[in-house]
């Protein structure tokens, strides 16, 4: 915490490092240019000889190993879920709502804290928490608590047709 508050140091002080270990990736990647496209391999900077601690960078690793092509469907597949989740949202009831909200509030966080770090110890626990989320996001669109015995979310109503 003192690190964030009483701050008189460089930006390697202050990141714990970090810093150091980024610019040298992005170094490596510049030699060669098409690398930011994309990438070096799977698991390439923990191959590699030039580096030997961790990125501490979850989105720099992925450019790494991975280029924007592979960053970009990464982040694909978490924003595809914010928005799957943000839109079943409207349709859920009180409980499911409140699982759904703090998935959205959990994973934003989850995707905040990649800036310093990596996930990998969890990263399993992490895509079952997002499997078992997107499952209850798509069974609530399709049935939502309020519809009409018998009929789909999709399908108007015919009693408000009539009533209105």
């Amino acid at each position: 915490l003192d690190r964030l508050t009483l701050f008189e140091g460089d930006a390697y002080t202050a990141s714990s490092g970090r810093t150091t270990y980024w610019v040298n990736a992005l170094k490596v990647m510049w030699e060669s240019p098409l690398s930011f496209i994309t990438g070096f391999g799977v698991e390439s900077y923990y191959f590699s000889r030039e580096f030997s601690a961790a990125m501490h960078n979850h989105y720099l690793l992925k450019l790494f190993d991975l280029g924007l092509i592979g960053v970009g469907l990464f982040l694909a597949v978490f924003f595809g879920a914010l928005n799957i989740t943000k839109v079943s949202i409207q349709f859920a009831d009180s409980e499911s709502k409140t699982y759904l909200m703090a998935f959205v509030i959990g994973l934003i966080g989850l995707l905040i804290t990649q800036v310093f770090g990596q996930y990998y110890r969890s990263a399993y626990l992490i895509w079952a928490c997002l499997g078992v989320v997107l499952r209850l996001a798509v069974e609530v669109t399709r049935n939502p608590p309020n519809a009409i015995e018998g009929q789909s979310a999709s399908q108007p109503s015919q009693q408000k047709r009539s009533a209105g």
